[in-house]
């Protein structure tokens, strides 16, 4: 399995905020217990399949990113330089970009430690010189790895990248880029060498831009933009999706126990429905998830299609007719389930009235 952490030098933790190393981590004792992690199962509906990826490994690379960005956005990073980094005013949480896995599986198939050329995406490597590595302890490590400059060498108050700090003999790069507030997607390939296993994680918008702020200091969450949310207990950020990743992003399924907002949608029919609950509902797919399951399925299918309508031939949201046609499934399966949900047909028209007779001209 290679090396991994035992303990970290320091002091004991007193509460879980004190756990910095691993999100969900809980302080028992003065020792940091990192949660049991659940095995990988090996599906892989978020993206496909890039070199081996799992939606589990996916994940710990998501988790990793977001769980740092948070640590740092709190104010309870370790800086070697001024013994804490400062919040973080408008720190986003990341979003996993598939175009940015299978490019990064793409450079990581050269087996180079080196960064790849021509493109216009931040990247961070990892390398361990043990082929065949677990995957998924390999994100964990490589992320850790990365955030860990800072502890080691320290950026300083005025949270500036600068040449000087960039080019000295103490890495920085790899953590600047890590929590750059620029930066909004992440996506990783890992491939497995002949004597190593190399990873790759590349990120838009790049980061490490010399003379710039690595993040806007402040309160957490005291500066989101106007069209984002806070996340108090992260204090970071939450964009609003667009019409095209609502699309795989139905955005509450919570009824589902363990389900992700992957498994829910489309989920329309009951061969889906009984392999993701186990049993099979006897009507709706409202049975099985919310009623904000709904109200999103009812909400998306008219803004996609408006979307779709305006922007035809400019590939500006590049929704495929399959999609649109398995949205429309969805929609048209709730559509004669509403009236239980809501309290008056008045709320059934509001939410129907984005959706034009169009839809069906345009989809069949």
């Amino acid at each position: 399995m290679g090396d991994s952490i035992m303990w970290r030098n320091g002091k004991y933790c007193r509460v879980e905020s004190d756990c910095t190393i691993f999100p969900n981590s809980r302080c028992e004792d003065g020792l940091c217990v990192r949660p049991k992690e659940q095995p990988d199962s090996g599906a892989s509906q978020i993206c496909g399949s890039n070199g081996g990826m799992t939606d589990a490994v996916r994940n710990a690379f998501l988790d990793m990113h977001n769980f740092y960005r948070s640590v740092v956005a709190t104010g309870r990073a370790v800086d070697k330089i001024d013994k804490r980094a400062p919040k973080a005013a408008a720190m986003p949480k990341l979003k996993y970009s598939c175009e940015l896995e299978q490019s990064a599986a793409y450079h990581a198939g050269f087996c180079q430690f080196s960064h790849s050329q021509g493109n216009s995406v931040g990247e961070n490597l990892y390398i361990v010189y043990t082929p065949g590595f677990d995957k998924r302890v390999i994100a964990e490590m490589a992320t850790e790895g990365w955030f860990e400059e800072l502890e080691d060498y320290g950026v300083g108050r005025a949270n500036i990248l600068t040449q000087q700090l960039f080019n000295r003999p103490g890495q920085i790069g790899h953590y600047t880029q890590l929590v750059w507030q620029g930066t909004r997607y992440v996506g990783c390939g890992i491939r497995d060498c002949y004597s190593s296993t190399l990873v790759v994680c590349q990120y838009k918008n790049a980061g490490n831009r010399f003379g710039n702020k690595i993040y806007e200091i402040g309160q957490p969450c005291s500066k989101c933009a106007a069209e984002e949310q806070c996340s108090p207990a992260e204090g970071l950020c939450i964009g609003q999706l667009s019409v095209c990743e609502k699309l795989w992003h139905v955005r509450k399924c919570s009824t589902m126990t363990g389900a992700t907002s992957y498994q829910c949608f489309p989920f329309t029919s009951n061969q889906r429905r009984k392999m993701m609950l186990g049993w099979t509902p006897y009507a709706s797919a409202t049975h099985a998830c919310s009623e904000d399951y709904a109200h999103d399925i009812l909400g998306l299918a008219g803004d996609a299609v408006k979307d779709r309508v305006q922007h035809q031939g400019d590939n500006q949201c590049q929704v495929s007719d399959g999609q649109l046609w398995r949205l429309a499934a969805a929609e048209r399966e709730l559509r004669n389930d509403l009236v239980p949900l809501f309290s008056g047909r008045e709320q059934i028209i509001h939410y129907k009235a984005d959706l034009p007779n169009v839809v069906d001209h345009f989809i069949f």
